[in-house]
């Protein structure tokens, strides 16, 4: 496994919401070890349209797939490491993403 553990908080949290969507994602994982192996085997396939971005004011990115967005992650870091992880995946609160002021960097903005 790669250094990824290193990053999160002994106690971080993992919480997943996919609205309608059941059994896509799991809903609630906790712990460093096990919340970097749940994203080193399932987000691979999502880096790619992973796109950085400010959710709910904090650090995160937009998982924009061609032409629209399909998930949102949050993330709170605290004392340099980070604390609760967020991925919204449900259609119906994924309406909020939009472009930032800053566009041309990159940089969405989601709340």
């Amino acid at each position: 496994m790669s250094a990824a553990p290193a990053l999160l908080d002994p106690d971080v949290v993992f919480r997943a919401d996919a609205g309608s969507r059941v059994g896509i994602v799991r809903s609630r994982i906790e712990g460093a070890v096990e919340v970097a192996g749940y994203a080193a085997g399932q987000g691979r396939r999502f880096a790619k349209w992973c796109h950085p971005a400010v959710v709910n004011g904090e650090a995160g990115y937009v998982i924009r797939a061609p032409g629209r967005p399909i998930g949102a992650v949050g993330m709170t870091v605290r004392g340099g490491l980070i604390t609760t992880i967020d991925l919204v995946l449900a259609p119906e609160k994924l309406g909020a993403v939009s472009a930032a002021a800053g566009a041309s960097s990159g940089h969405e903005k989601f709340s």
